[in-house]
């Protein structure tokens, strides 16, 4: 049996695989890495019984479909012909291309599974599951506020800081089986950059349905109006910028330009044709006035954001 695990969620992809090994009930286990053993190792290993006709359950990390070469491709073509009753775990944490041949096959004679990356509300689910399966009983409203705690990232490219807190959680309360809000707070400190960031990115996009929920949710963390309207005046700068800059360069040399996350480039991209160079002028503009607003007078400065998400 083989199984291809793939995808951009590495602790889901390391939990899949500890549990693999555990089913499997194998003791002979050889761990493999592709980019000091290449396919050749494999080969030897698939191709030769244990002496003692022990099971082997052989795991090959950090393999890539980019890089392999034709030779290589034509052992793996054999091994995965081969396999028998040995248990061959291939771990990819590369993006793969599912019209490659070698891909395909491999897929549909065995178990191909893929983690990608978890969206705020499939991230809570798999949080509630994973407090399950380790014992524990938690609301949903608690799985929640640990990604609002945490901060989610949407650019990212895995929920891996927040699974590390989850089980960071799970160590503190073993021997336990709830979790409490005053747990969450004493063990998992606030990231705010993520959220606010998370926050622009969503005002940016016009996504009126998002736009009050991630407001919601920047409240609840009591972030600083200042800070809110000087980031969002900062994103919208880096908009006009891209705006700009995208008639010349492409996106890597646009990030180099500025100074910025590449992925923040690209996510940026999805969005300049939603504003003409005036429009986002104008944003700027409001949000400049905003600020002297909140200087000048005691105004309640979420009030006047509000307004201005109204109004975009």
């Amino acid at each position: 049996m083989i199984y291809l695990i793939y995808g951009e969620e590495f602790f889901l992809a390391r939990r899949y695989t500890s549990i693999l090994i555990k089913e499997s009930n194998i003791d002979n286990i050889i761990n493999l890495d592709y980019e000091e053993d290449k396919i050749d190792r494999l080969y030897e290993e698939v191709m030769y019984n244990d002496i003692f006709g022990n099971k082997k359950l052989i795991i090959l990390s950090n393999f890539s479909f980019k890089n392999i070469n034709k030779d290589e491709e034509e052992m793996l073509n054999k091994i995965i012909d081969n396999i028998d009753d040995k248990v061959l775990i291939i771990k990819c944490e590369e993006k793969i291309n599912e019209k490659n041949s070698l891909f395909k096959k491999i897929k549909s004679n065995n178990n191909a599974v893929y983690f990608g990356k978890l969206d705020r509300f499939k991230l809570a689910d798999k949080i509630k599951e994973i407090f399950n399966e380790e014992g524990f009983k938690v609301s949903s409203d608690i799985c929640s506020k640990i990604i609002n705690r945490c901060g989610y990232n949407n650019y990212s490219s895995d929920n891996g800081y927040i699974f590390n807190e989850v089980m960071k959680l799970i160590a503190y309360k073993y021997g336990e089986n709830s979790i409490t809000n005053s747990d969450v707070e004493s063990i998992i400190s606030k990231n705010m950059e993520n959220e606010i960031f998370n926050f622009c990115n969503i005002v940016i996009s016009k996504n009126k349905e998002k736009i009050f929920n991630e407001f919601k949710i920047i409240k609840e963390l009591i972030i600083d109006p200042y800070f809110i309207i000087n980031t969002l005046s900062k994103q919208y700068r880096t908009l006009l910028q891209i705006k700009i800059l995208n008639k010349e360069f492409n996106n890597d040399d646009i990030a180099k330009e500025l100074g910025v996350n590449k992925y923040m480039v690209s996510a940026q991209m999805n969005y300049i044709n939603l504003y003409s160079n005036k429009e986002v002028m104008n944003i700027l503009h409001k949000l400049y006035l905003i600020d002297i607003d909140m200087k000048s007078s005691s105004v309640d400065g979420y009030k006047v954001i509000e307004n201005f998400l109204l109004n975009i």
